[in-house]
């Protein structure tokens, strides 16, 4: 029932909006409201009945995935890039192939699974959320703390997610597919990055030379339709960078002419009216507190701990 599903997104979208105004007022992060919005609508008596369709959301999802790579993208500095490339990269590896060692291995402690089980499990909480690193760190640039730290960081979060996505499906081949499948993923995931580089700058000059009155909506579409595209294809790493790319690519001349870049305060303004709640909404509605036990989630907090301690003492040791 389209209506039916259409409403329900809305009435999350609108109960995310909310909750998350709440949650400024109340001086925590406005995410944690639109998680708890989500979490609510799934689980309370009288709106546990709702449904939004498994492709609506993930479409939903997908492309607020989009505008926050957009928005790193045209955030990111390439001088102060170029100076700590090595920083970046080391950001970007280390912590997430110790965190999902580590995790691996509490996990066959703590849940008794199997090692390469556990490793699928720690590439899932190594991946860093770009929805809620790349806003934080515009904002951390926007009052005055540098832009090289925000450049790093953001450039970093993206690559970590990328990685992250290799290693799940490396695991994921290795547990449920043959060997020949497994060697078909380890000898695409390099091409997936060059591939998506080179799609991305290619992209990226292209936008280059559109009028300013064109830039963000063909930015947007030019994304969109890259990202479903490699999306469906099943390269999903080659979608990620080749958005994140063309638009650092692009602004890195829309800067220099002389029309101002109003691209990021459009951005800014889609992300935190629609995109930021309607992801975070989304997320929450996916949880089913019916399914789970309170020992559990304590167990699971208890993985998630000890991996993100180690993780924080190897980005220290990476920097």
């Amino acid at each position: 029932d389209y209506g039916a599903s259409t409403t329900t997104v809305l009435f999350i979208l609108l109960t995310a909006i909310a909750l998350g105004r709440v949650s400024e007022w109340s001086t925590a992060p406005s995410l944690l409201g639109m998680l708890l919005a989500g979490i609510a609508l799934r689980n309370l008596p009288f709106t546990s009945g709702l449904i939004v369709p498994m492709k609506w959301s993930s479409m939903l999802r997908k492309a607020a995935f989009v505008v926050i790579l957009l928005r790193g993208g045209l955030s990111l500095d390439g001088e102060a890039l170029k100076k700590m490339m090595g920083a970046c990269i080391r950001l970007a590896l280390c912590p997430c192939i110790v965190e999902a060692i580590v995790i691996a291995v509490a996990a066959h402690i703590i849940f008794g699974i199997s090692i390469l089980f556990g490793l699928l499990l720690g590439s899932l909480l190594s991946a860093v959320s770009p929805a809620v690193v790349v806003p934080s760190m515009i904002r951390i640039a926007e009052d005055g703390y540098g832009s090289k730290v925000s450049s790093l960081v953001v450039a970093a979060s993206s690559l970590n997610d990328i990685f992250a996505i290799t290693l799940f499906s490396l695991c994921f081949s290795s547990i449920f597919a043959t060997g020949d499948s497994l060697w078909l993923t380890i000898i695409r995931a390099p091409l997936e990055v060059v591939g998506g580089c080179a799609l991305g700058v290619f992209l990226g000059f292209g936008l280059r030379h559109v009028l300013p009155s064109s830039r963000l909506p063909l930015l947007l579409a030019s994304s969109m339709v890259t990202f479903f595209g490699c999306t469906n294809l099943s390269i999903d790493s080659a979608g990620a960078l080749a958005v994140l790319v063309s638009a650092f690519v692009a602004a890195g001349d829309w800067r220099k002419q002389e029309n101002p870049m109003s691209e990021e305060t459009s951005l800014k303004i889609m992300w935190e009216l629609f995109f930021q709640p309607m992801l975070f909404g989304l997320i929450g509605f996916e949880l089913t507190l019916s399914l789970l036990s309170w020992r559990l989630v304590l167990l699971g907090v208890l993985v998630m701990a000890i991996g993100l301690a180690v993780r924080i003492a190897i980005a220290f040791l990476a920097l």
